[in-house]
């Protein structure tokens, strides 16, 4: 699967970056086995908002501390593109054309005949069928603002890192649970990244993208009680009946995107088969139960894969999106 971005040799450093946390993998190589350090910090409120860097004086301190801290200059880094910024939608292109040829088209018509929501754009895309009538091959666009993308960079070349990645993140994470899933075609897995600021919904089926929306999870910080110990968060809820509720409502967006899935895009055809829960969120135990009591389908956790025993270090679930970008060779 591609990525955003691509230059550069080689990475040690990935981070995943939300509007309340900041985290963070170090490994020697592209891969889970070969970790060196892991940390996370909390973000102050009014930093980023929904992926967008509002405050840019507080973020450069705040990152400047954490490069610092955690020993990061001079270190080639991938990141994952703030959720929320991402902007997909399955085009119709003619068939006769080769992957680079989609590319030149893509860039030739963006703006024109193939709108999205901002001026200038980053974009990759994925095939997804060959098969359609009137001499049409179907793809799955991803874009993101370039300005979004240059922010980041900036900062971290500021901090003299060097970014060579920037990759989405649920095509980063489906990468990690395919090498558990090879042989799984049939499947139709719908992956929640279920955190305490979104949810990130995605489906695939037969290893490709065929759906993504991001959800903005209502999270007040008042309600948590927040502890750094050492590089580590430990958020305790204060208000448990209120913050499930909250979930609740959620529970209802994710079942509305499965019957959307089902009879609006498949006319009741195909259907979700698994999901695979994810996430930083610490009542994910409690959704998956409520998963599987409303839908009845199987909720499989990161416990499920094998190949996280690959990993040379006891590392917190809640860090399997750095850890899923550790596999992207550049």
């Amino acid at each position: 699967m591609g990525s955003i971005i691509k230059v550069g040799k080689k990475e040690h450093v990935s981070f995943q970056i939300k509007d309340h946390i900041f985290r963070c993998v170090v490994t020697k190589h592209a891969s889970i086995d070969s970790i060196i350090h892991y940390y996370e910090r909390v973000i102050p409120e009014g930093i980023l908002e929904k992926g967008k860097i509002i405050d840019s004086e507080s973020f450069e301190m705040f990152l400047s501390d954490c490069v610092t801290e955690w020993k990061l200059k001079r270190k080639d880094m991938k990141f994952l593109v703030p959720d929320s910024t991402i902007f997909f939608r399955q085009l119709d292109v003619p068939k006769d054309l080769s992957k680079e040829e989609i590319r030149g088209y893509i860039n030739f018509e963006i703006g024109s005949t193939i709108h999205v929501p901002f001026e200038e754009v980053y974009f990759d895309f994925h095939l997804l069928d060959d098969e359609l009538e009137d001499e049409k091959q179907q793809i799955l666009l991803f874009a993101v603002p370039e300005k979004v993308i240059q922010d980041y960079v900036a900062r971290f070349e500021e901090e003299k890192m060097t970014p060579v990645v920037a990759d989405v993140a649920p095509l980063s994470l489906y990468r990690l649970y395919m090498q558990d899933h090879l042989d799984d075609m049939n499947e139709q897995v719908m992956q929640l990244e279920w955190d305490l600021s979104s949810i990130n919904i995605s489906i695939f089926h037969e290893h490709k993208p065929v759906f993504m929306r991001n959800i903005t999870q209502y999270f007040s910080r008042e309600d948590w009680e927040l502890t750094q110990h050492d590089n580590l968060v430990e958020w305790v809820c204060k208000q448990d009946e209120k913050v499930e509720g909250e979930l609740q409502d959620s529970l209802i967006e994710v079942e509305r995107v499965i019957d959307f899935y089902k009879y609006t895009m498949n006319k009741g055809e195909k259907e979700v088969t698994k999901i695979f829960l994810t996430g930083d969120h610490p009542k994910l135990m409690l959704m998956q139960k409520w998963l599987e009591d409303s839908l009845g389908v199987l909720v499989e956790t990161e416990k499920s894969l094998d190949i996280l025993s690959k990993v040379n270090m006891d590392v917190p679930h809640r860090f399997i999106l750095p850890l899923s970008l550790c596999l992207k060779e550049v």
